[in-house]
């Protein structure tokens, strides 16, 4: 019972009990937990909303991408790099959107694939990630258990778009950035490694990485709107890369 002359609202009372067991995994029982968490102020994204939501911003970007090329927007350019070293670099068009770069959204849907993930390249891809992050302190001395396949690939069905530095923001290059945009589980998906990719990322100063699957290069402000990259900024004596390379360089040695 509540204290004498306390309000009502100040009720000593347990909270209901939530409308499932431990172990159900049905659907009744994950919309009860959803609902559950919802009511007390957990903002919960299920993998259908973030889909949906994820079209929709692909969809925007796309109408965008349409009026520029129709000339009734501003227009920014960027390239693809295919898998396949045999087919030329593309230059496509964008839309310049006010809230920022509109690459990861736009290109999420290109990496869209609801196949199933091997199991097995799944586990081998997410060992080594699993035991850095232990390594670095990050487990905070729990277990680590790396999510299935399928549950990544649920995940990632809709399209999973990674945006990766090769040039940052600087003073010094006023405040534009270059990046590559890539599946995010392109590894996880058994794409082969990006050749042309990899190349231009070790001439920006980023020896030793790997890419897989299809590849999109692109130029914006720092927290800003798209500006053009063309096919002549993959030359790896292009002044972006040439500064980015020194700005790396410069980061690797102060590390130590």
């Amino acid at each position: 019972d509540a204290p004498a002359g306390a309000p009502a609202s100040a009720s000593t009372s347990a909270p209901a009990p939530a409308a499932f067991e431990e172990g159900d995994m049905s659907p009744a029982a994950n919309q009860a937990r959803l609902e559950f968490l919802r009511e007390r102020g957990v903002e919960v994204e299920t993998n259908e909303e973030r889909a949906a939501l994820a079209a929709k911003k692909s969809a925007a970007a796309k109408r965008a991408a349409a009026a520029a090329e129709a000339g009734t927007a501003e227009a920014f350019t960027f390239v693809k790099l295919e898998l396949d070293p045999a087919k030329e670099a593309q230059l496509l068009t964008g839309a310049v959107q006010p809230d920022g770069d509109v690459l990861t959204d736009f290109l999420a849907p290109y990496f869209a694939d609801d196949a199933a993930l091997d199991a097995s390249t799944v586990e081998r891809e997410t060992a080594s990630q699993l035991k850095n992050m232990m390594l670095g302190g990050l487990n905070q001395g729990k277990t680590m258990n790396a999510p299935s396949a399928s549950t990544i690939g649920s995940l990632a069905a809709a399209g999973a778009c990674e945006a990766y530095p090769l040039a940052r923001g600087s003073e010094e290059n006023g405040w534009v950035d270059v990046k590559l945009y890539i599946d995010e589980i392109g590894a996880l998906r058994g794409r082969g490694r990006n050749v042309r990719a990899e190349k231009l990322a070790a001439a920006a100063g980023l020896a030793g990485l790997s890419i897989h699957g299809d590849a999109f290069v692109g130029r914006s402000k720092t927290r800003g709107k798209n500006l053009n990259f063309s096919i002549s900024d993959l030359s790896p004596t292009s002044k972006w890369c040439a500064d980015a390379r020194v700005a790396h360089s410069a980061a690797a040695a102060a590390a130590g």
